[in-house]
């Protein structure tokens, strides 16, 4: 009745195949500035670092959406300023992996709009196998930022974090996290008719909500918490349980069995913007009221226990968006560890280098780089 995992999308050539160590370069919100990568690779090569691979997590252009979209010649001026980018990262590492922020050009949330070159892959809501035992996957775009109960800037593509929430009900995010709880996102019959009941609940809670901005303030309990299977996944139903052997926990409804295909791979999440309630997306000014960046949906969905072996299994989770909260943050395990690798416009960026261990990855070591601006 269960089949193998379906395989994910693998990087291409030359990438080797079975490494052991991995040196990773993080860079987040260049906004135009592309003579920062070449400090980069200034600085790469003064102190003989390698990299196996370049994260860029948005916003390699400026476009301000917020505003009067630019003309076509405004526009192909940031459709070349993102390519050449894409190219100085590759001089750092051969493979790109990347997601769009919310300044990015259109066509960088289609990640199969052949816009990127080469050699880059597109993550936005996708997944990739590294290599084994390691996947990375991510999400573009923000949510709207606020201060004192007020908007400071909108989001895009989200425009609120309800967007963002439902977003991730039906998103390759939300399936492939099933699948290190669920075998191929099996779930038991049980279970599946509880889902759609709250999936129908939730629905009926936002179309209630009326249409007054949230601030964070008001937004300390879930928001339309992503905790479902939508019916329009109609994934297929166990039935006699029992006598498959399997065990299913009476209080989560999660399914153990050591035969079955779970998905047991480590996780790296890239992702533009990160998660709310956490230092890294606050921003606190001596002459002005903090700004808070982060997505509650975010929060919720590593929150949501049908997830639970998919959070355990992520070392990081990787922003930018936040320019000013720059850190390594530990979550005692109500988060993934966090790593926001601040705003390389102000010439900050992040190393990352990745061990395996007795067939496990493991961060080896993170960091912060910054150079003078």
């Amino acid at each position: 009745m269960f089949q193998p995992l379906q395989p994910l999308p693998h990087l291409p050539p030359p990438f080797p195949p079975n490494p052991t160590h991995l040196e990773i370069l993080i860079v987040s919100d260049i906004h135009g500035t592309n003579e920062n990568l070449e400090k980069v690779r200034v600085w790469a090569n003064r102190t003989h670092s390698r990299f196996d691979l370049a994260l860029c997590l948005g916003d390699l252009a400026n476009i301000k959406y917020d505003s009067p979209l630019p003309n076509v010649d405004e526009l192909v001026e940031e459709e070349s300023r993102t390519l050449q980018a894409i190219h100085d990262l590759q001089n750092l590492a051969h493979t790109v992996i990347f997601v769009p922020g919310n300044h990015d050009v259109p066509q960088t949330y289609n990640p199969f709009s052949g816009f990127l070159p080469e050699h880059t892959i597109n993550l936005h809501n996708q997944a990739v196998q590294i290599c084994d035992g390691l996947v990375m996957c991510g999400l573009g775009g923000c949510v709207p930022g606020f201060s004192e109960g007020s908007k400071k800037f909108i989001g895009y593509p989200f425009e609120s974090d309800q967007e963002l929430a439902t977003f991730f009900t039906t998103s390759t995010l939300r399936r492939l996290a099933l699948e290190f709880n669920f075998p191929e996102g099996f779930i038991s019959e049980e279970a599946f008719f509880e889902q759609q009941k709250r999936h129908k609940k939730q629905i009926n809670s936002m179309m209630s909500l009326d249409d007054e901005e949230e601030s964070p303030q008001e937004t300390k309990g879930p928001l339309v918490a992503p905790s479902n299977i939508p019916p329009s996944y109609n994934l297929p139903l166990l039935s006699n349980a029992q006598e498959m052997k399997l065990s299913i926990n009476p209080s989560s409804q999660v399914i153990t069995s050591p035969e079955l295909p779970f998905r047991k791979d480590q996780v790296i999440f890239l992702s533009h913007t990160g998660p709310s309630g956490f230092p890294s997306t606050v921003t606190n000014f001596p002459d002005r009221s903090a700004v808070f960046y982060g997505s509650q949906a975010i929060t919720d969905f590593f929150a949501d226990p049908e997830i639970t072996n998919f959070k355990d299994n992520t070392l990081a989770f990787i922003h930018g968006h936040t320019h000013d909260s720059m850190g390594i943050f530990p979550t005692h395990k109500r988060f993934p560890p966090i790593m926001n690798v601040g705003a390389l416009y102000k010439g900050s960026f992040g190393i990352l280098s990745l061990f395996k261990d007795n067939g496990k990855w493991t961060i080896e070591k993170s960091s912060l780089g910054s150079f003078p601006r």
